[in-house]
């Protein structure tokens, strides 16, 4: 739920932010999660996302074009988001591409992280598809 409700609020911001704003997403979600337990390798998989995303960010940031800290629409005492870089105009089909290939290799590698887990088969493989719908964002280019 968590990323689909992320996933909306960052539809919503110019084009140029979604790529720092997925990986705001995924950075706050592997935070929120137990560093033991079954959700322990899912707190990897998306740490390691939103570092690749973050290094992607890094290297392609404008930095002719201020970050920006959104607020959650009408959830008042919820933290701002951010700060958001922005990607160079230029740049924004490829790290798009980039981007949407770090979504898939996280999806696979959640996938083939359950082991003999059939509990935690399922609830990864509804995790896995709600990270792969993220690449929403990344499609708008």
């Amino acid at each position: 739920r968590q990323i689909n409700t992320f996933t909306e609020f960052c539809i919503r911001l110019p084009l140029i932010f979604h790529v720092d704003c997925l990986q705001w997403n995924f950075e706050k979600l592997a935070r929120g999660l137990p560093r033991t337990g079954d959700y322990a390798p899912l707190r990897a998989v998306l740490d390691q996302a939103a570092k690749r995303l973050d290094v992607l960010v890094v290297k392609n940031s404008d930095p002719g074009v201020s970050r920006i800290t959104p607020r959650i629409p009408n959830k008042p005492l919820a933290p701002s988001v951010g700060p958001l870089a922005a990607i160079r105009p230029a740049e924004l089909p490829r790290v798009m591409a980039e981007a949407a290939a770090i979504v898939d290799d996280t999806s696979t590698i959640l996938l083939r992280s359950t082991e003999n887990s059939e509990r935690r088969q399922i609830a990864y493989q509804e995790i896995a598809v709600a990270i792969d719908s993220t690449k929403v964002l990344l499609r708008s280019a």
